[in-house]
């Protein structure tokens, strides 16, 4: 799935075309109660940017998923291709603007693992942001009391008490259910997040796939997709069978 195209398209789709992709997304990040698998699964960063755009569209009433995310950030972080998804969250805004909770998961990232995500960097909001609107009096109040979540600053823009977000372990599928589903991030595990580990699997699935068309999709300069490209089909020359981790003969 190409992400850039796919978020120029987002505001002509119908609310149950988002639903549908909403749940492609959750079953791939491993939401619990999304057990159905979709016949096209997302990539991972992909996914995370999505949710964090869907759950704060009101005509979808997914706004209690928002937390879940959080969650999942927390828990997971280690299975994400940070580059990427840095790349895909610039892309994402380039495109529509302002994403309050996709600026919200860069900061659990960063917070979670300053080291990993040092470069996840996000601006201050252009206006103050509420999850639920509607509560805004008595998010107000509850700030007063508690403080803001992950201790971000008010100038941040992000109007989100402390303790909002509660982790529930049910929410998630455990690890080795997920890594059991998304071989994605069951390779990462083994080979670490890399252009190269997602180059393949991408390739494996659509070996007529080009080297600009890997570059758009993972996000990646066209010069290492291009060089990627070539040393696939030159393993593929001598015969051997591309797999993610290894050939056979």
């Amino acid at each position: 799935m190409r992400l850039r195209k796919l978020l120029k398209t987002l505001d002509t789709k119908t609310s149950e075309e988002l639903a549908e992709l909403f749940d492609r997304a959750a079953w791939t990040l491993g939401f619990s109660s999304f057990s159905t698998a979709p016949k096209t699964p997302l990539d991972a960063e992909a996914a995370v940017v999505l949710v964090a755009y869907l759950v704060n569209q009101p005509e979808l009433r997914l706004a209690r998923f928002l937390a879940v995310l959080m969650n999942w950030l927390q828990t997971r972080h280690h299975l994400l291709h940070t580059a990427k998804l840095l790349k895909m969250a610039q892309a994402a805004e380039a495109t529509l603007g302002e994403m309050p909770t996709l600026r919200l998961a860069l900061h659990v990232l960063r917070k979670e693992d300053p080291k990993k995500f040092q470069k996840f960097k996000p601006n201050p909001l252009s206006k103050p942001f509420y999850p639920e609107p509607r509560f805004a009096a008595l998010v107000d109040q509850k700030l007063k009391k508690e403080g803001f979540y992950l201790d971000l600053p008010e100038n941040a823009g992000f109007r989100v008490p402390k303790s909002a977000f509660r982790p529930r372990a049910s929410d998630l599928l455990s690890e080795k259910a997920l890594l059991k589903r998304n071989e994605q991030l069951r390779l990462r595990l083994l080979h670490g997040a890399s252009w190269r580990s997602d180059a393949v699997l991408l390739l494996r699935d659509h070996p007529e796939m080009t080297a600009s068309e890997l570059s758009d999709t993972l996000m990646l300069s066209y010069e290492p997709a291009h060089r990627l490209v070539a040393e696939v089909s030159r393993y593929r020359s001598m015969g051997f069978t591309l797999s993610a981790t290894g050939s056979d003969g």
